[in-house]
């Protein structure tokens, strides 16, 4: 019912309300997140076992299905039937550092995910197709092989004539060991030098006494 106004000049007030209420459907979101992680810290060594955890969330507003997980460098496979909305799944998963890895210095790691398609009402020519990829680098470190000089009197197995010398090289990188200087006697290579090939190598050098008149 109307109220009256104090106030005689203004129109009594009317108590009333009309509302419309619009209640589109909401856009559907297919954002499926995969994020992955890795155990390791640093470089990685030839052999070493490196394990990955890779984490699929639902982050869209509707269920996805049959999400499909695939890491090809770990050879790994598995499907989740279903995954609410909000929900999430991890697993974990191992490669171990290879020849080829450290020779290319890295160990690059992609997990996939991928769901089945989601009808869109407001588009049904184009359904939505929830899927996202996520990659892990681990640092390696360069194949290393040995250098090993050994030095001795007159014949090799001999008695030795100076300590052995050792070092680890990168494949391709140049090395330049000059003997060292024995007293009386002369040395059958004055530098031992090379560029490092992918295995280790070991010289001899011998030491022949000087003649006097």
């Amino acid at each position: 019912d109307p109220i009256p106004d104090p106030d005689p000049d203004v129109p009594p007030h009317i108590p009333e309300d009309d509302d419309d209420e619009d209640d589109p459907t909401d856009p559907i979101d297919g954002t499926l997140t995969v994020v992955k992680t890795s155990n390791h810290e640093g470089e990685a060594k030839l052999g070493e076992e490196v394990a990955y955890t890779i984490t699929v969330k639902n982050d869209g507003n509707v269920p996805f299905k049959n999400v499909k997980v695939s890491d090809e460098l770990a050879k790994f496979y598995t499907t989740i039937a279903v995954l609410e909305v909000g929900e999430t799944k991890a697993f974990t998963v191992k490669v171990t550092v290879t020849e080829e890895h450290v020779l290319d210095g890295r160990v690059l790691n992609v997990a996939v995910a991928k769901a089945d398609p989601i009808p869109d009402p407001k588009n049904p020519d184009e359904p939505i197709i929830p899927e996202d990829s996520d990659e892990e680098e681990v640092v390696t470190e360069p194949m290393k092989y040995r250098v090993t000089v050994r030095y001795w009197y007159e014949e090799v197995g001999g008695k030795t004539a100076a300590p052995d010398f050792t070092n680890l090289y990168v494949t391709g990188e140049g090395y330049y060991i000059p003997s060292p200087r024995v007293p009386g006697y002369t040395a059958d290579i004055s530098v031992v030098q090379g560029v490092m090939e992918e295995a280790d190598v070991v010289y001899d050098v011998i030491y022949t006494a000087n003649q006097y008149k």
